[in-house]
């Protein structure tokens, strides 16, 4: 089946099935990726660990929905660091073209990412 595109307009909701429709339209289009959309709970807390952001990072896109004055804003994964020593601080960098960047950061691979301004 051929993927149709949403068509958006200013108020709609992004809900999950428009958002998996769109991750299944492009790993179905043959581009050799994916895209992964995290999400942040009230804690400021990624719904995944480093390291899943970093593995599906290698596939893929990987963006978050920021929700801000009154719109949504995709920010994508430019990068990712952890270093090695006594705090062992792991960093994920989100970027969106005007809208500046966020970082999320923890102390170990396997824990959540916490958001950080």
């Amino acid at each position: 089946m051929a993927y149709t595109p949403t068509e958006w307009k200013s108020g709609d909701v992004i809900t999950s099935s428009k958002l998996n429709k769109l991750e299944n339209g492009v790993a179905a289009s043959g581009g050799g990726g994916s895209v992964v959309v995290l999400h942040v709970n009230e804690s400021e807390q990624l719904d995944k660990t480093f390291s899943e952001v970093v593995e599906s990072a290698q596939t893929g896109i990987v963006c978050l929905p920021f929700y801000y004055d009154g719109t949504y804003e995709y920010y994508t994964l430019v990068g990712a660091t952890v270093e090695h020593g006594e705090t062992n601080l792991c960093t994920l960098i989100f970027e969106c073209g005007g809208a500046g960047s966020m970082q999320f950061t923890c102390a170990d691979e396997s824990e959540y990412p916490v958001y950080r301004s």
